[in-house]
C-alpha cells in the first residue's frame, strides 16, 4: 500500500519537448534560478519553459532536502488532483480539495513520494503557455515493458514573481492501476468492494 501510495503520487507532471532519462532532472537555461525574482511582465517562452521544466524535476527526484522546491512556491500552494486523490489507498477527499495544502506539504509530500521509487520517464507531447501559466499533455513509463500512463498538467504562476502558486495534474489513473498489477473488473460498483487495490496484493477494483 505504500508503495502504491509513493508511486502513484510521485508520477503527476511533465516537461519539455523531450524524454526525462532516468535518474536525469530537466537543466533550465539560466545561470540563476527564476525563485523570487521580481517580473514586471508576462512569461517569455524561455521562462515559461524554465519553469515547466522545474516543475516536472519535482517528480522525479528532490535530492537537496526540499530547498529549490521551497524557493519555487507560494506559501499558501495547491496542488489539486482528483486522479491522485482517488488511486491513494487512506484518502477519501472531495473532488474540490486539494492534493497539497501549502508548501510544506507539498515539498514533505514530494520528498517522500520521490524517494523510494525509481525515477520515471516523462515524455511532453505538447505544451503552451500564457502570461502567468504553462500547461502540458504528458506520457509517463513508470512500469517497464507496459504501455506508459498520458495526463496533462495546468500551472499558475504568481503575478509579479515566478513562485509556482497553483496546479492542476490529472491523468488516466485506471490504467497506471492496470499496470502496477491491480485487477480491474468492468461496471458500477455492485457485489464487490469499491476501493484502490494495494501492490502486490492486488485485489478487485470496480470502475
Amino acid at each position: 500500500m505504500h508503495r502504491l501510495t509513493a508511486v502513484a503520487v510521485a508520477f503527476l507532471v511533465i516537461f519539455s519537448a523531450a524524454i526525462v532519462s532516468a535518474g536525469t532532472v530537466p537543466e533550465t537555461r539560466s545561470d540563476k534560478p527564476l525563485g523570487k525574482k521580481e517580473r514586471h511582465r508576462c512569461l517569455t517562452r524561455d521562462e515559461a519553459e524554465d519553469l515547466r521544466d522545474l516543475w516536472i524535476s519535482f517528480f522525479v527526484k528532490i535530492s537537496d532536502g526540499g530547498a529549490e522546491a521551497r524557493n519555487s512556491v507560494t506559501d499558501d500552494f495547491k496542488l489539486f488532483s482528483e486522479s491522485t486523490n482517488a488511486a491513494t489507498p487512506g484518502r477519501s477527499l472531495p473532488i474540490d480539495a486539494p492534493k497539497y495544502d501549502g508548501k510544506e506539504a507539498f515539498v514533505l509530500g514530494q520528498i517522500a513520494a520521490t524517494s523510494p521509487t525509481p525515477p520515471p520517464n516523462f515524455t511532453v507531447i505538447a505544451w503552451d503557455y500564457g502570461c502567468d501559466t504553462f500547461t502540458f499533455r504528458w506520457r509517463g513509463d513508470f512500469v517497464p515493458g507496459a504501455l506508459g500512463v498520458a495526463g496533462i498538467d495546468f500551472v499558475f504562476v504568481q503575478q509579479g514573481s515566478y513562485l509556482l502558486e497553483k496546479a492542476y495534474s490529472e491523468w488516466n489513473n485506471l490504467h497506471f492501476l492496470s499496470e502496477i498489477g491491480c485487477k480491474l473488473v468492468g461496471g458500477a460498483c455492485g457485489t464487490g468492494e469499491c476501493g484502490v487495490c494495494s501492490a502486490p496484493q492486488a485485489r478487485d477494483i470496480f470502475a
